[in-house]
């Protein structure tokens, strides 16, 4: 392909393959079959159930996507397969569900919104630190989320330190991460706390083994206990696998969200710098006894189902209802 498909993208990578192109004496797309036999080598080779497709932007042909999408599946009969594709920004018409070739795509706008209200990274601030896209990012069930990946910085890099204060923003990262709709990845070692500077020269070459020596400090057990304790709840409550999003406390200048996920499940986000104490949340989804699935603190939700409690700074909490 001559020149770019995006010249206005910021993001590139190299010449962009021309899947239309076709060699009249061979009688073939030269680039789609490349990429077909490059698919079919994989899955053949190392038994793959999914595939990514990177810079999908730049590949910006929806027929190949689902080709390979169709590739893949065919090599794996009555197997479960998984197809995604990076797009920045994300794109719900990329996925299946709204008629596109990939079951779901990733989420870019997850990380910047996360980063932004947790790790005071203004450069887009505009962009993402409001609540709308806050409910937004939680919402779709097509999407893969993620607080970091191979592409840019940790979130614990961006916050910058490791005390309390970090801790209680990764753990509110983390709720928000297996409490939301779509589909959940972790960047290798982030489950450690590993904070390491990506940085931006030769990062195709740098070798990142697991730090498993952070887990001889305390915060990072905590946060690693953190990530099992969530992982594990995804697995077991059936709500976080099936049912949709509900908000139903919304508060933009103390930037507090409040949602349900079935009629047991609640998650409050508190994404600002001062502490709120006695702060009442309504329109809980059922009143009665609730446990914090993090500390097992119990709280009461009253008669007119409120919840009365004290928030930190920047602190998320997970509620499970005591049946």
């Amino acid at each position: 392909y001559k020149g770019r498909h995006h010249p206005d993208d910021p993001f590139w990578w190299g010449p962009e393959f021309n899947y239309e192109f076709e060699d009249k004496n061979l009688n073939i797309k030269p680039a789609v079959k490349f990429i077909t036999d490059v698919v079919k080598y994989w899955i053949r080779e190392f038994h793959l159930d999914g595939i990514r497709f990177d810079a999908a932007k730049q590949m910006d042909n929806y027929d190949i996507l689902r080709h390979l999408d169709s590739i893949g599946r065919s090599m794996r009969p009555c197997q479960p397969f998984f197809s995604q594709a990076e797009y920045v920004p994300e794109k719900e018409d990329l996925c299946k569900e709204y008629g596109g070739p990939v079951d779901a795509c990733w989420s870019s706008s997850f990380h910047e919104t996360l980063r932004c209200f947790l790790a005071f990274k203004k450069d887009e601030a505009d962009k993402y630190e409001n609540m709308a896209n806050l409910k937004y990012i939680f919402s779709s069930k097509t999407f893969v989320n993620y607080l970091s990946s191979h592409d840019n910085e940790r979130l614990l890099h961006d916050i910058g330190r490791k005390d309390s204060d970090a801790f209680i923003k990764m753990k509110t990262a983390i709720i928000l991460l297996f409490t939301s709709v779509g589909i959940p990845m972790i960047r290798q070692g982030e489950e450690l706390g590993e904070d390491g500077e990506l940085g931006n020269k030769h990062v195709e070459k740098s070798c990142f083994p697991m730090p498993w020596n952070l887990l001889e400090k305390k915060f990072n057990v905590h946060l690693l206990n953190t990530f099992k304790d969530l992982i594990k709840l995804r697995h077991i409550n059936k709500s976080l696998q099936e049912d949709p999003i509900n908000f139903f406390h919304e508060d933009d200048q103390n930037k507090i969200l409040a949602y349900s996920r079935g009629m047991n499940l609640v998650v409050i986000t508190h994404l600002y710098k001062i502490a709120k104490t006695k702060y009442i949340i309504g329109n809980f989804p059922q009143n009665g006894i609730w446990i914090d699935y993090i500390t097992n603190e119990k709280v009461y939700v009253d008669d007119v189902n409120n919840l009365t409690l004290d928030l930190l700074q920047f602190e998320s909490r997970l509620f499970i209802k005591q049946i």
